[in-house]
This record gives C-alpha cells, structure tokens and sequence, in this order.
C-alpha cells in the first residue's frame, strides 16, 4: 500500500491472510517519520472516536465542551487541535487550542477528520490504543488535581500529561501503514519497544507538527524528573499524577508492556519538588480516587 493509496482508504490495520515477511521494528520506525511529516496528516483513530467524531461533524452545530471531550481523550487528537490551532496564534494547552480555533474552526476540522477516513481496525492495534487513551486521560484527570495544591497552570500541565503517551500512539498507528507485501506484526511482542522509544516517537510527532516548545520538552523527557540537572515543576506533577493512577490499579496495562509506576524514591523528589507535605499528598489521592472511581 502506497502512501498517497493510504490517504484516501478507509481500511486500514486489517488482518492479511496471504503469506507475507513479517515488518520489523526498523519498519515501523520508518513509518511513523513518513506518516507524522505529511502537512496534513490526519491520525488514524479507533472505530469508536470515529463513531464521535462523525456525530458531531454531521451537527449543524458543536459545543465547546463538545469538542473538549472529544479532543481530550485521545494525545494525537489534542496534538491535532494544537498543530492547527498554532498556525494562527501559540496555544499550549488544549483548552487554549480549542478558543484559538473557535467553534466555526473546531467545525472545520471535524469534517475534515470524518472525511479522512482513516480507521484502526485490527482488534489488537485498536485494543492497545484504546488502553493508550484511556491510561492518557485518567493521568491528564489526575494532574489536574496535583496542580491544585501547586501554582502550575491545570490546563497546561493537563495537556502535557495528556501528550506524554503521543509517541506511543504515533508508533500503533504505523502498525498501520504496512504495505502490502508485509504483515502486521504481532502487537504484544513490539509493546516494549514502543514503550523504550515513546519519548523519541513523541518528541518526533511533536517537533514536526511544530507544537510549543513547552511540549516538546515535557513529551522528549517522559518519564524522568529533571531536565540539564534541575527538577522540572511539570515532569514532577505528571509523575505523581501517574503514580496516584497506578496505586489505584489503573496503569497502562497491555500484552508485552512492562510498565512500571514511578520508584518510591522518585516520588518523594516529585512531591518535594512541587513543596507538597504528606498530608496534601494524602488529599490528591484521595480525591483522584473520587474522580477516576467514584
């Protein structure tokens, strides 16, 4: 399958029952450069944010929050929003992307997303991007409530923890851009990889959609505390954040993907970093709990 034959199909990751050699990881690497440099790349999605995303371009009119919900759920749809809302003004945040575009913008893209086509319709690669979403906002949720006891902006450290996973969805949605003479490889066994290079993938995805700087750095150190030897408030506030969601059994947790929360030790910088006592600690994982479990 060629790339410009790829724009316009609407099947794409389908199971090939022909013979055919295996892609490897170098192959996916190679893809998702292909796929995430195209101008007008539009991310493929799940079947179910497709189902969204066709309801509300076929409104005659769409909410704010509409679009907020929708955006908000999936890192390469709130990194779309941010990519088009930063060809006109700088939005570092989702919310601020979503004012920038406007409600006759957000329409705009809509249909242009429901006209893309673009599906993920093996059950496995749709399966681990759907986990990838859900993981993205429940951490994105949580921080929210980090920053309350800290002066960070919640909308824009919610957005950086909403991106963190965005090379991760960048590097399933190459599993989609298999050419014909190739499989789609098994998902469980390329999991480790994606997760080791998810900070490269997004920082990637990221400098070439020209997002803010600001993302670019938090998305490039995932997973880490400092940044040039020096704690980073952000980093800290998405590692709590990740910690609280894992304490509560909600972790990423996908075939071949062994992930673990942030070490105790770790933890302890972030929180000392952010000047959070044990007892707000206590707080935010308490009302995480309410928010993310009832």
């Amino acid at each position: 399958m060629t790339n410009e034959a790829h724009s316009t199909t609407t099947n794409l990751c389908t199971f090939r029952p022909e013979p055919a050699p295996t892609a490897t990881a170098r192959d996916i690497m190679d893809r998702v450069e292909r796929r995430w440099t195209r101008p007008q790349t539009m991310p493929a999605l799940t079947p179910g944010i497709a189902r969204q995303v066709r309801t509300l371009a076929a409104r005659p009119s769409v909410t704010w929050n509409d679009a907020f919900t929708l955006f908000g759920q999936d890192p390469a749809l709130a990194a779309l929003a941010i990519r088009e809302a930063n060809t006109h003004r700088k939005a570092v945040s989702l919310a601020e992307a979503l004012d920038v575009l406007g409600l006759p913008g957000i329409r705009r893209l809509l249909k242009r997303m429901a006209q893309a086509g673009a599906l993920i319709l093996d059950p496995a690669v749709n399966a681990a991007m759907t986990a990838v979403q859900h993981h993205s906002w429940r951490v994105s949720r949580a921080v929210r409530t980090v920053a309350m006891y800290t002066t960070l902006d919640s909308a824009r450290v919610a957005t950086a923890a909403l991106l963190a996973e965005l090379g991760m969805a960048a590097g399933l949605m190459a599993l989609c851009d298999i050419p014909e003479d190739q499989i789609v490889p098994e998902v469980a066994p390329m999991m480790d990889m994606l997760s080791a290079g998810q900070n490269t993938l997004g920082w990637f995805v990221a400098d070439s959609w020209a997002l803010p700087t600001e993302l670019q750095t938090t998305i490039a150190n995932g997973g880490a505390l400092e940044i040039s030897g020096h704690e980073h408030p952000v980093l800290a506030a998405i590692l709590i954040a990740r910690a609280v969601v894992a304490e509560l059994g909600l972790e990423l947790d996908l075939p071949g993907l062994d992930v673990r929360p942030p070490h105790p030790a770790m933890l302890v910088d972030a929180l000392s970093a952010l000047g959070l006592s044990d007892r707000q600690f206590l707080l935010i994982r308490r009302q995480v709990r309410e928010s993310l479990m009832g």
